[in-house]
Order: C-alpha cells, then sequence, then structure tokens
C-alpha cells in the first residue's frame, strides 16, 4: 500500500517544466530576406548551405504572461517574434532551437503567408511540413497578408497577443458580411489536395494596426495567390452563396436617401443546368432582416408601400455586388472559388467527370442567373411588420 502511494505521489516521470517550453503561438512567412541577426552571426560561423526562399518569423507566449501580461507602463510583453531565413520549413523550425528552450508548436493558433511569397512559391510546398507535421493543429488558421506577414503578428493587442487578436477580428463573422468563413490548416490542405480554387482571408497591417480587407485568391491548378478580392466583392460572394450569418446593407433611394437594412437571417441555393455543352447556375438568395437606419426615407415606416421600397432598394444594391464579384471571380481571375463545380458534381456527376479537369476555365464560361429575395419584417426597436 505505502509503495503504491509512492508511486502515485511522484507524478508524471516524463513531464516537462512548463516554465522552460517555448509555446508557438503564431507564425508568419515572407519572401526570404536574412535578418540582420543571422548575417551577425554567419561571420561567427553560424552559416548552413541553405537559400534564402522564405523569412519565417514565429510568435511565442512568455512563461510569465499568464501572471503579467500588461505591456504599456514599461511592463513586459506577452510575447516575444524572432525572424529566420531558410529554404525548408522544418529546417528552420529546428534552427530556432539553437537560440530557444524546447519549442513547442501544438499551441499554434494562426499561420500568416504574404503574398509577395505566396504568388511565387506553391503553398502546398510551403505547408507540406506543416500539414504532416502531427504536433502543429489542423485547426491553425491560415491568413494572407497583402503586406509583409511579419507586421500582422506585430499588431498591438490591449490583453492578447497579436496571434490571438487576430483569431478575434476574424471571429466577427456573425456581424458582417464583409469577413470570409475561417480557412484552417485542414481545409487548405483538402482544397490542394483536390486542386481546387479557393479564398484566404486577407490581412492588412500597418504601424501596429491590423485590419481584415477582403480575401486573396488562390489558384488550384498552380497553388498560387493570382490577386485579391476587395471588401465589397467579398461581401458580395457571401451574398452570391448565400453563406451569411449577420451583417448590415446599405443602400440609396430613388432620391439618393440612405436607408440600412440589418440580416436576420440568409439561406441560399445554387442550382446547375447542363443543356449539351452549356452549364447553366441559378442562384436563389433569401433573407429576412430589419430596417436599422433610415435617413428621411419617404413614407410611413410601418406602411407596406415603405417596406416595399426598401426592400427593393436592398435588392438593387445586393444584385451591384454579386455582379461586381461574379465579374471578378469568373472574368477577372476565371476561377470558381463559390463552390459551383461542388454543386455541379452532386447533380451532375457523369457531366462532373468530364470538365473537372479544367473546371476553373469552363466555370469562367458558365451563365450564372441570380435572385435575391429581401423580405423587411421589423423596423429597429420601434416593431415588427
Amino acid at each position: 500500500m505505502l509503495i503504491t502511494s509512492l508511486l502515485l505521489l511522484t507524478g508524471c516521470w516524463d513531464s516537462r517544466d512548463i516554465d522552460k517550453n517555448s509555446f508557438i503561438i503564431g507564425i508568419a512567412i515572407d519572401k526570404g530576406k536574412e535578418p540582420q541577426f543571422e548575417r551577425d552571426a554567419d561571420k561567427h560561423g553560424g552559416r548552413y548551405r541553405k537559400k534564402n526562399i522564405i523569412t519565417m518569423t514565429r510568435q511565442i507566449i512568455l512563461p510569465s504572461s499568464s501572471k503579467s501580461s500588461d505591456t504599456s507602463g514599461g511592463g513586459k510583453r506577452s510575447y516575444r517574434n524572432t525572424s529566420i531565413s531558410g529554404d525548408s520549413f522544418h529546417q528552420i523550425l529546428r534552427e530556432f532551437a539553437l537560440e530557444n528552450r524546447n519549442i513547442i508548436a501544438s499551441h499554434m493558433k494562426v499561420l500568416v503567408i504574404s503574398k509577395a511569397i505566396a504568388e511565387k512559391v506553391r503553398l502546398d510546398f510551403m505547408l507540406n511540413q506543416a500539414v504532416r507535421d502531427n504536433e502543429i493543429r489542423n485547426s491553425t488558421v491560415i491568413f494572407m497578408s497583402r503586406g509583409e506577414a511579419r507586421l500582422a503578428l506585430s499588431g498591438k493587442a490591449e490583453e492578447n497577443t497579436p496571434s490571438e487578436y487576430l483569431l478575434e477580428i476574424a471571429d466577427n463573422r456573425n456581424r458582417t458580411t464583409r469577413l470570409l468563413p475561417q480557412m484552417t490548416l485542414q481545409k487548405v490542405a483538402s482544397k490542394m489536395a483536390s486542386g481546387s480554387s479557393f479564398l484566404l482571408p486577407a490581412v492588412y497591417a500597418e504601424q501596429e494596426r491590423v485590419k481584415m480587407i477582403g480575401a486573396a485568391v488562390i489558384k488550384g491548378s498552380t497553388r498560387k495567390a493570382i490577386g485579391f478580392l476587395g471588401e465589397e466583392e467579398v461581401e458580395g460572394m457571401t451574398w452570391l452563396t448565400g453563406k451569411g450569418a449577420r451583417g448590415v446593407v446599405k443602400s440609396l433611394g430613388d432620391q439618393n436617401q440612405l436607408v440600412v437594412y440589418e440580416i436576420s437571417s440568409m439561406k441560399g441555393k445554387i442550382i446547375p443546368h447542363v443543356e449539351g455543352d452549356d452549364i447553366t447556375f441559378d442562384v436563389q438568395v433569401k433573407s429576412i432582416g430589419a430596417v436599422s437606419e433610415d435617413w428621411s426615407f419617404p413614407g410611413d415606416a410601418f406602411e407596406n408601400s415603405f417596406l416595399k421600397k426598401v426592400e427593393q432598394s436592398t435588392e438593387k444594391e445586393i444584385r451591384r455586388m454579386v455582379n461586381q464579384t461574379i465579374q471578378s471571380i469568373q472574368k477577372k481571375y476565371k476561377v470558381d472559388v463559390g463552390g459551383f463545380g461542388e454543386e455541379l458534381r452532386i447533380a451532375y456527376p457523369k457531366v462532373w467527370k468530364k470538365v473537372k479537369a479544367n473546371w476553373d476555365e469552363t466555370f469562367s464560361k458558365a451563365k450564372i442567373n441570380y435572385n435575391v429575395n429581401i423580405t423587411v419584417n421589423a423596423y429597429g426597436n420601434q416593431g415588427k411588420k
């Protein structure tokens, strides 16, 4: 009995002191540029054979941050960023081990990739090690940076680290239609494996400020970034697919009076049709919501004629944004990033087998008929229809 008790009291024999570990919470990947510290270290024998293709910036949580995370008034920062250049994701992570304590990546939350490197290097090459590594979470969220990715991990976060702050912004999707669903490492790996084109939420950082602006377009056949959709085009994409949660639509009446429609619900349906070699998609989107703001919009707020005008002006604005988005994805970039191919595969599997090898090109020539139906059933806190 005594021996058993002693064995239980010894704890985990292979446990590690948490204060002796470095926990990676975020990683940024930029176009290769050897940091000054590395150049200086090379002079003292730190050089090894490599090409400076990528520069990785790693954000680690400082062990003491859980007790003292104040970054103002001379307080210690709750994180530290360090950068190393090289040509291998895995090699760079191992290189970090030469200047840090035991590195643990299982707490990693975000991965930010710069546009500059994503236009030159295939994403599947860059993320190959991350996908295979059983320590890096499949739930790690991936963003594309319009500028240097490292700056996105240097933003000013009042309470948490910049990596966590990025996730907090991305979680605001239930408040706006200008944010895309989060793209995890697992989702991105699946898209790349199937050769499908897709969108990555885009981030812009400058002088410690960070903002989500639109989305990066990743072409399935090349696995590279080919451009961006702006905020309004992302909003159009949300309305095109009918996959929004909450948000607002600002429109103008006949005499340029401003009115704002607040979304309560949204649902959409994509219906493919095939006639010979012609492929057509009918998109039907329905939304119910309220008037949250109006600037001298003519009519009584509770009259059906007033509500009908609001519905019509909102539908007109949505169609404008959707048409703009369709032009971008079909004519400018020639990629299906809205899931149209998946709907065709389900409805017409034999047709899909014939066109899937060159689907993006086929999609660019397909006709899309779009219809949106808005129903206003409330006027803010003043009452319901």
